[in-house]
């Protein structure tokens, strides 16, 4: 009986171990995920979106917790550039970032398509 009791706990122990530590997928790097982000933002750009006209520089990100990273998209126009915040979060496989858009350069762009 004590035998089977000790074989539970060390299969629910290791279990448990397993998911934190594998199955989660929390543990990429933010090299790997300013990547990501990085390729995302420059597809969208080429798509002929809101974000014409824009490059991305520099990104920044600092782990928040497991699953949540912060920090900032330098977006650039020309030599003008503007940091956006970013948020990414991660859940297993699945990723997702929101950044706001660089107000500034869109209007500066704007405003130099209608000649000012």
């Amino acid at each position: 009986m004590i035998n089977k009791v000790k074989a539970f706990w060390v299969i629910r122990i290791f279990s448990i171990l397993i998911c934190l530590f594998s199955g989660c997928g929390y543990f990429e790097s933010k090299e790997d995920i300013s990547a990501w982000v990085k390729q995302s933002l420059e597809e969208k750009i080429q798509e002929g979106n809101s974000l014409e006209g824009l490059s991305i520089g520099e990104i920044a990100l600092v782990r928040e917790s497991v699953n949540k990273f912060t920090g900032y998209v330098e977006f650039r126009l020309g030599t003008d550039t503007e940091k956006a915040t970013l948020t990414v979060t991660l859940d297993g496989s699945q990723k997702m970032y929101q950044c706001d858009p660089p107000r500034l350069l869109l209007l500066k762009r704007n405003l130099r398509r209608l000649g000012w």
